[in-house]
């Protein structure tokens, strides 16, 4: 069991069928970060089909289960570039999140026009959470590496 005040990370990835692209590493330094990273970079992202967002978040709540630590803040990040195709189950799944105290935030990317970022205050984010943007898949890292900088200091 790792020490209070430990971050633990996990990366899923998701399309028709959520898949653990990189399992749960605690971060305790610079070069845990840094591992991770590499390990992210040489994950092979799930196929390029439709966008079950219910779905994913459901498997990434039981996977919080499964946490190395118990931590006092449980958050799940979420990177879409669209509203779910399983759209009206999303509810149901926010209320769990709510209900097991799991921050949701949003990075909303803007590939196909439609209005994420508002779809994804509306009706993805729980309380407490938040929603950035980044303009195209190629800003992701870019976003994210400010995504994180915002979660840190929330601390």
């Amino acid at each position: 069991m790792a020490a209070q005040g430990t971050t633990a990370v996990a990366v899923i990835g998701f399309s028709d069928t959520p898949r653990v692209m990189v399992p749960w590493r605690v971060v305790d330094a610079p070069e845990d970060a840094a591992a991770i990273a590499r390990e992210v970079m040489a994950a092979r992202r799930p196929g390029n089909a439709s966008t079950y967002t219910a779905a994913a978040l459901g498997y990434a709540l039981r996977y919080l289960d499964q946490a190395p630590c118990a931590g006092e803040r449980r958050v799940i990040d979420l990177v879409t570039d669209g509203p779910s195709d399983d759209n009206s189950r999303i509810p149901a799944v926010r209320d769990a999140l709510i209900d097991a105290d799991v921050r949701l935030n949003v990075l909303a990317v803007n590939t196909y026009g439609a209005p994420v970022a508002a779809w994804a205050r509306e009706e993805v984010v729980t309380p407490g959470g938040f929603v950035m943007e980044a303009d195209a898949w190629q800003d992701v890292a870019w976003a994210l590496r400010r995504k994180l900088a915002a979660e840190i200091s929330q601390r």
